[in-house]
């Protein structure tokens, strides 16, 4: 009789443990989602983005943005071999599918024509575009985060004079439609 006492109270005991466990489960299920929705994100990108360069600003900032666009090699992943510069179609292979680098020539339909200041901004320090939501795992913002206010403006003066490129984006493909 006793021996049974034993292993019933041994039951209890795990079934304690296996409850804590769930909860923990469920918590950490519910955190993981709202973080991939981006519930807990702040901006980085301040509040003066939202006023526009004049036009003069945007000349003036044209030859250092070049220099950056060279730098970075942002046409090395907007641009196919032998295409259109900034078109972009570059296939970037991952585990889960192929995700197509996107046009970010100044062109409305297809490209970045429509981001205004603080939208460029928001895309390169966040990794958020307009319209879009995550650019994330395909725009490496990780790196473009640290970049500061004015060279973002340099870069958004160069991108909005190269010619205008009215070439649609890839489809991506794979498990997941990517937001990119």
């Amino acid at each position: 009789m006793k021996r049974m006492e034993y292993y019933g109270h041994r039951r209890n005991r795990y079934k304690g443990i296996k409850t804590i466990l769930i909860w923990a489960i469920l918590i950490g299920g519910i955190a993981a989602i709202l973080i991939l929705f981006g519930v807990f994100r702040k901006s980085s990108v301040s509040e003066i983005t939202e006023q526009p360069l004049s036009e003069t600003e945007m000349q003036a900032l044209i030859p250092k943005g070049k220099e950056l666009a060279l730098a970075g090699d942002c046409f090395g992943c907007h641009s196919r071999a032998n295409g259109e510069m900034g078109a972009g179609g570059v296939p970037i292979t991952t585990p889960f599918g192929t995700v197509y680098s996107t046009n970010i020539t100044p062109d409305k339909t297809f490209g970045i024509g429509n981001y205004t200041r603080a939208d460029f901004h928001r895309a390169l320090k966040d990794g958020i575009g307009k319209e879009k939501g995550n650019l994330y795992p395909a725009m490496p913002f990780v790196f473009t985060h640290i970049t500061t206010e004015s060279d973002l403006d340099a870069l958004y003066a160069y991108m909005m004079s190269i010619p205008t490129m009215e070439i649609p984006n890839a489809q991506n493909t794979g498990i997941f439609a990517w937001p990119v």
